[in-house]
Protein backbone atom coordinates (compact mmCIF):
# COMPACT_ATOMS: atom_id res chain seq x y z
CA UNK A 1 0.00 0.00 0.00
CA UNK A 2 1.34 3.38 -0.96
CA UNK A 3 1.76 5.94 1.77
CA UNK A 4 -0.81 8.66 0.93
CA UNK A 5 1.53 11.44 2.06
CA UNK A 6 4.33 10.29 -0.24
CA UNK A 7 1.77 10.19 -3.06
CA UNK A 8 0.73 13.74 -2.21
CA UNK A 9 4.34 14.86 -2.09
CA UNK A 10 4.94 13.32 -5.51
CA UNK A 11 2.00 15.27 -6.94
CA UNK A 12 3.32 18.51 -5.43
CA UNK A 13 6.84 17.81 -6.73
CA UNK A 14 5.48 17.08 -10.19
CA UNK A 15 3.50 20.31 -10.13
CA UNK A 16 6.53 22.30 -8.97
CA UNK A 17 8.75 20.75 -11.64
CA UNK A 18 6.16 21.46 -14.31
CA UNK A 19 5.89 25.10 -13.25
CA UNK A 20 9.67 25.52 -13.08
CA UNK A 21 10.25 24.08 -16.53
CA UNK A 22 7.35 25.99 -18.14
CA UNK A 23 7.68 29.25 -16.21
CA UNK A 24 7.73 31.31 -19.41
CA UNK A 25 4.34 29.95 -20.50
CA UNK A 26 0.87 31.12 -19.59
CA UNK A 27 0.36 29.00 -16.48
CA UNK A 28 -2.93 28.56 -14.69
CA UNK A 29 -3.79 26.16 -11.91
CA UNK A 30 -6.16 24.12 -14.15
CA UNK A 31 -3.44 23.79 -16.81
CA UNK A 32 -0.83 22.57 -14.32
CA UNK A 33 -3.31 20.21 -12.66
CA UNK A 34 -4.32 18.72 -16.02
CA UNK A 35 -0.69 18.21 -17.06
CA UNK A 36 0.07 16.18 -13.95
CA UNK A 37 -3.25 14.35 -13.96
CA UNK A 38 -5.16 15.71 -10.97
CA UNK A 39 -8.05 18.13 -10.55
CA UNK A 40 -7.39 21.81 -9.91
CA UNK A 41 -9.29 21.65 -6.62
CA UNK A 42 -7.24 18.67 -5.42
CA UNK A 43 -3.98 20.35 -6.42
CA UNK A 44 -5.05 23.50 -4.57
CA UNK A 45 -5.94 21.47 -1.47
CA UNK A 46 -2.55 19.70 -1.51
CA UNK A 47 -0.61 22.94 -1.91
CA UNK A 48 -2.47 24.49 1.01
CA UNK A 49 -1.96 21.40 3.14
CA UNK A 50 1.76 20.92 2.49
CA UNK A 51 3.08 24.33 1.44
CA UNK A 52 0.57 26.71 3.06
CA UNK A 53 0.11 28.52 -0.22
CA UNK A 54 -2.02 28.16 -3.32
CA UNK A 55 -0.67 26.77 -6.58
CA UNK A 56 -1.49 30.16 -8.14
CA UNK A 57 0.73 31.87 -5.58
CA UNK A 58 3.47 29.32 -6.26
CA UNK A 59 3.28 30.06 -10.00
CA UNK A 60 3.46 33.79 -9.24
CA UNK A 61 6.54 33.36 -7.04
CA UNK A 62 8.32 31.25 -9.65
CA UNK A 63 7.59 33.81 -12.38
CA UNK A 64 8.84 36.63 -10.18
CA UNK A 65 12.00 34.72 -9.24
CA UNK A 66 12.59 34.13 -12.94
CA UNK A 67 12.03 37.82 -13.65
CA UNK A 68 14.84 38.66 -11.20
CA UNK A 69 17.13 36.34 -13.15
CA UNK A 70 16.18 38.01 -16.45
CA UNK A 71 16.69 41.48 -14.97
CA UNK A 72 20.11 40.45 -13.62
CA UNK A 73 21.12 39.17 -17.05
CA UNK A 74 20.24 42.61 -18.40
CA UNK A 75 19.34 41.44 -21.92
CA UNK A 76 15.71 42.58 -21.79
CA UNK A 77 13.83 45.67 -20.73
CA UNK A 78 10.94 45.30 -18.25
CA UNK A 79 8.31 45.18 -20.98
CA UNK A 80 10.16 42.28 -22.61
CA UNK A 81 10.59 40.55 -19.25
CA UNK A 82 6.88 40.88 -18.50
CA UNK A 83 6.00 39.56 -21.97
CA UNK A 84 8.51 36.71 -21.71
CA UNK A 85 6.74 35.55 -18.53
CA UNK A 86 3.21 36.07 -19.93
CA UNK A 87 2.15 38.99 -17.78
CA UNK A 88 -0.80 40.86 -19.23
CA UNK A 89 0.92 44.24 -18.79
CA UNK A 90 4.25 45.56 -17.58
CA UNK A 91 2.30 47.54 -14.97
CA UNK A 92 0.77 44.34 -13.58
CA UNK A 93 4.22 42.74 -13.52
CA UNK A 94 5.79 45.73 -11.72
CA UNK A 95 3.03 45.76 -9.10
CA UNK A 96 3.45 42.05 -8.36
CA UNK A 97 7.24 42.40 -8.28
CA UNK A 98 7.03 45.21 -5.74
CA UNK A 99 4.50 43.31 -3.61
CA UNK A 100 6.80 40.33 -3.41
CA UNK A 101 10.23 41.90 -3.13
CA UNK A 102 9.43 45.30 -1.62
CA UNK A 103 11.08 47.18 -4.47
CA UNK A 104 10.22 47.97 -8.07
CA UNK A 105 11.93 46.18 -10.98
CA UNK A 106 13.78 49.47 -11.65
CA UNK A 107 15.09 49.64 -8.09
CA UNK A 108 16.09 45.99 -8.27
CA UNK A 109 17.90 46.49 -11.59
CA UNK A 110 19.87 49.38 -10.06
CA UNK A 111 20.76 47.30 -7.01
CA UNK A 112 22.30 44.49 -9.08
CA UNK A 113 24.23 46.56 -11.61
Amino acid sequence: AQNPVSGENTIIRNAQQYVQSHVAEKLTVPVVAEKIGVSASYLTALFHKHLQLSPGEYIRRMKLQQSKQLIREGQMNFTEVSEALCYSTVHHFSRQFKQMFGMTPTEYAKSVR
